[in-house]
């Protein structure tokens, strides 16, 4: 994949991005973990939204250090997906939750990966990147140990 250095105002941009895919991945989260029947299942998402929210947590603080704030909430559209695409898993049950999960996870990677591919230019937002791309790959692993590749 192609580096190149963005601008500051790509650089937030970028990072907007990675926080609205970070609260898109609490609420998928959140609505699995509510329906999911097995507990040693619910165990692994609720670390797994640790994750993803210490992530978020991250972006925050590196934007306000920079005098910015990120958006209150995720796009309403999105979230609305989000907890459709959980509601129809459900009637598949757990291994139909976790692949809806499994494939939104894989989502959250390619965005990392894109990421990971810039020159951002605040060092900070490339730590924060790295430690996301190393979560969601430990997610990832998880997911294709319980329910195979994603299709």
């Amino acid at each position: 994949m192609e580096s190149y250095e963005l601008t500051e105002e790509a650089c937030v941009v970028t990072l907007e991005t990675l926080f609205k895919e970070e609260c898109d991945a609490l609420e998928a989260y959140d609505a699995a973990i509510k329906r999911l029947k097995d507990p040693h299942y619910r165990a692994n998402l609720l670390g797994f939204m640790e994750d993803h929210n210490k992530v978020m947590e991250d972006l925050v603080i590196l934007l306000r250090i920079h005098g910015l704030y990120m958006p209150s909430s995720p796009s309403l559209t999105r979230q609305f997906m989000a907890k459709w695409q959980m509601l129809l898993a459900n009637l598949g049950g757990d291994k139909a939750i976790l692949r809806a999960l499994q494939h939104h996870e894989g989502s959250i990677k390619q965005t990392y990966q894109q990421a990971d591919a810039r020159q951002l230019l605040w060092p900070h937002a490339k730590n924060i990147v790295t430690y996301a791309l190393d979560r969601v790959d430990s997610h990832d692993a998880w997911f294709e140990d319980v329910l195979g590749p994603a299709h």
